[in-house]
């Protein structure tokens, strides 16, 4: 007597989830969502191959900040400061800024709203060091304790720079 599913349909169920990974156009160069309070920053992470890290360095190419859900909390505050975080001893150094706008709270379910900010790395070049991840932390524009129920899932894309205007 045999349990479960047949060979052959265990053998797709495996490959399935692979497949939908893959065939994702953020499987490679996205991190997870994470979310930021006042109180305390979004750490992410990408790991790219050599080519996108010179192309970064270059300003050939650039991160993408992706708000997914955005609660504006008391008083209502949507300004952010993106930093990139180089090796373990240094200090975050601030490569921009944006707001969410209009200044009004949405979910990750709601796909339409999610807003999406273009971040250039060439400026800080040689803080990006090949064979580690590029990462920045994404915080509010807000001392600690400014803003009560403040909330933001964001994440960090590579932008696909083949689409792009010619410069």
């Amino acid at each position: 007597m045999t349990c479960g599913l047949p060979g052959a349909a265990a053998y797709l169920g495996f490959l399935a989830p692979i497949a939908v990974l893959a065939l994702s156009p953020f499987a490679f160069g996205a991190a997870s969502a994470m979310v930021a309070t006042p109180d305390s920053p979004a750490r992410l992470c990408l790991t790219l191959d050599p080519p996108a890290m010179r192309e970064l360095r270059r300003g050939d190419r650039r991160l993408i900040v992706v708000v997914h859900a955005f609660q504006p909390g008391e008083p209502p505050l949507g300004r952010f400061v993106v930093s990139l975080v180089g090796s373990a001893n240094s200090k975050p150094v601030e490569v921009t800024r944006f707001a969410v706008h209009p200044l009004g709270a949405f979910s990750a379910e709601e796909r339409a709203r999610q807003q999406r900010f273009l971040v250039s790395l060439e400026g800080q070049a040689s803080m990006i060091e090949d064979n580690r991840p590029v990462c920045v932390e994404v915080a509010f524009d807000a001392p600690a304790g400014a803003v009560k129920g403040a909330m933001a899932e964001v994440g960090v894309e590579l932008a696909d720079e083949s689409k792009a205007p010619e410069k």
